[in-house]
């Protein structure tokens, strides 16, 4: 079923150090230290190091969800297990980790079609959860999991979620919003508009009343001088005001301060 390591994930290996670790004493780490694997790989503790890229990679955090993924690929300091693997080298890989990236290229090599499906329908799950849970991040990371990049492409899915991201300030997802725009028909156009306010509604309902303008309440004294004649006997009329313009993209901010890349 799965073929040789190829030699392109052996050059990763060595990269981060999980195959050249050249310390011998033990790794301890006290109770306010930080983890960090790499400090741990240095000292030859790879059981701990595989440990605390796992704790840190369940927090987001790509790097250690890229180092994971070579653990559990080469089996080192934890039982071997190519289909963790690769969910964890997919979800680094759409959270912007250019190594991630390029180890997945290569893992694909090596396993069958229904893995990566599957990997890529995990990493779906949980960023949508995470989504749901109030985090903007994963809307982005979800749009880009529908790029043509990761081999499941889907347009429609890919304008819903970054019209979302864009929404709730990552503004980032911009382009990838208005190029999958550009690939929809207009009826799939307004049926996924629908969708992504419907789900705005329910897992923003804060920041989209927050979106909403004030409603427009007529005052007596200004409804009643624009129906009546002037001295001259034309009927006056006020002046229409335009809307404001759009604020222009570095203006944008997120609900938690600046609009910031990933």
């Amino acid at each position: 079923m799965f073929a040789r390591l190829s030699v392109s994930i052996r050059t990763i290996l060595l990269f981060v150090g999980l195959a050249a670790c050249g310390g011998t004493g033990a790794y301890a780490q006290s109770a306010t230290q930080a983890p960090n694997p790499a400090e741990a790989i240095k000292a030859g503790d790879l059981p701990e190091a595989a440990r605390q890229a796992r704790r840190l990679a369940e927090t987001g955090d790509p790097q250690s969800q890229f180092m994971l993924s070579l653990f559990l690929w080469h089996g080192v300091a934890t039982p071997q297990n190519f289909e963790d693997a690769m969910r964890w080298v997919t979800l680094a890989a759409v959270s912007g980790e250019r190594k991630a990236l390029n180890a997945r290229k290569a893992m694909l090599k090596t396993i069958e079609p229904p893995v990566p499906q599957k990997s890529m329908e995990w990493v779906r799950a949980r960023l949508s959860k995470q989504a749901e849970g109030g985090d903007n991040d994963a809307l982005s990371r979800l749009a880009i999991s529908f790029a043509p990049t990761f081999g499941f492409a889907n347009p429609i899915e890919a304008y819903f979620w970054s019209n979302l991201a864009v929404s709730n300030g990552r503004v980032q997802a911009r382009k990838q919003r208005d190029e999958t725009m550009a690939q929809l028909k207009p009826a799939d156009l307004l049926k996924t508009q629908e969708r992504a306010r419907v789900w705005q509604e329910r897992w923003r309902p804060v920041a989209s009343a927050e979106a909403l303008p004030e409603p427009f309440t007529p005052q007596p004294d200004k409804l009643g001088s624009s129906l009546e004649p002037n001295s001259s006997g034309v009927q006056e009329q006020e002046s229409e005001t335009p809307l404001d313009a759009p604020k222009s993209q570095t203006d944008m901010k997120s609900p938690g301060g600046a609009a910031r890349e990933q």
